[in-house]
């Protein structure tokens, strides 16, 4: 992705012959996740991820399927409400 960014700047820089200190391409957010990907890629156990406020707790019943734990975007992960 790195590589990308530099020649869309690039890219940028010769369309707009300028060569003055162009705009970011990302915003803080954009960079923030760009950092944790490269953190987990490179094997940085500081970058595991947590779970976020917003995933279910074990248990946790949402549009008619009761969580059983592990990773919520697994459809294993689910079990039918009767």
């Amino acid at each position: 992705m790195e590589s990308r960014l530099y020649a869309l700047n690039d890219q940028r820089d010769r369309g707009m012959n300028t060569s003055s200190q162009p705009r970011d391409l990302l915003t803080d957010k954009s960079k923030a996740a760009l950092a944790k990907i490269e953190e987990w890629a490179n094997g940085d156990t500081k970058a595991e991820s947590k779970p976020s406020a917003g995933a279910p707790k074990v248990g946790d019943v949402q549009q008619g399927y009761r969580f059983k734990g592990g990773n919520p975007a697994d459809r294993n992960s689910w079990e039918r409400v009767n």
